[in-house]
């Protein structure tokens, strides 16, 4: 099973994410009690995702050539913790949970989210969650925190609304909808971020509008090619434009990022 880390995003257009939305699948089930899963499966925040199994030349799990993370499995019951390595040395902690179905026989499978973020010094970084499993709060080590907070909109979907930093600041996620693809359905869409005003500057607002793919959408497809400030951003086929990054809180990052894997 899998629980996103973030479970309300920047809303489903433009495949947008932000710095913490980790999450982990554990795959599989079984009918022994506290099974040892042969293999994880990692979405980062960039968007991509990478399945990682055991290894003959490494005792952490590998994923395929040319990755460079690595991930130290979890030995369940005693150790319900896995890591996910990056190249640096740092690490993303994930916890998981054993759950049951069913009843003769009754089956056992996993979830988990990710707990905490260690750079390479170990100085931990704390993500905590809401009961609905909704990102709520992440804390850096000397206690400065950013604080999650979602909204429905108008048009039924969950997103964040604001990000809130422990020292008073804020950043506004504003949202509309529109369809993109000829014929295609409406999507609700991160339309603008207006982000801490610094006197006696203007209150700075990053904008952004989408246009629909310049090749054929595949069937389920829902991701629409970017335009940045009405400025074009090449397209390919099976890749959207990069976008430029939005300004960040000096503390940590609070921006939206364009996925940049398909």
């Amino acid at each position: 099973g899998v629980i996103q880390n973030s479970y309300y995003g920047f809303a489903l257009a433009g495949a947008w994410n932000h710095n913490y939305q980790w999450s982990l699948n554990i795959p599989g089930f079984s009918t022994t009690h506290n099974w040892a899963p042969t293999s994880y499966v990692v979405s980062f925040p960039d968007g991509r995702s990478e399945t990682f199994s055991h290894s003959n030349t490494d005792t952490d799990f590998r994923a395929g050539v040319g990755v460079h993370e690595r991930f130290i499995k979890m030995s369940p019951p005693g150790n319900m913790l896995s890591y996910l390595v990056l190249a640096d040395g740092s690490k993303v902690e994930f916890t998981a949970t054993q759950h049951t179905s069913g009843s003769n026989p009754i089956y056992y499978y996993y979830t988990a989210v990710a707990t905490a973020t260690i750079d390479s010094y170990n100085l931990r970084t704390a993500l905590t969650y809401n009961g609905d499993g909704s990102l709520y709060r992440v804390t850096e080590p000397a206690g400065r925190w950013l604080g999650f907070y979602s909204t429905t909109t108008i048009w039924g979907d969950i997103v964040i609304d604001h990000v809130s930093a422990s020292d008073g600041r804020t950043v506004q996620y504003n949202y509309s909808h529109a369809v993109f693809a000829t014929g295609g359905p409406a999507y609700t869409y991160l339309s603008s971020v207006t982000y801490p005003a610094e006197t006696p500057n203007p209150t700075p607002v990053a904008h952004y509008a989408y246009v629909q793919p310049m090749w054929p959408m595949a069937a389920g497809t829902t991701t629409a090619c970017l335009y940045f400030r009405s400025a074009s951003i090449p397209c390919t086929p099976g890749q959207c434009g990069r976008l430029p990054t939005p300004t960040r809180l000096p503390t940590t990052t609070t921006a939206p990022r364009k996925s940049t894997a398909r």
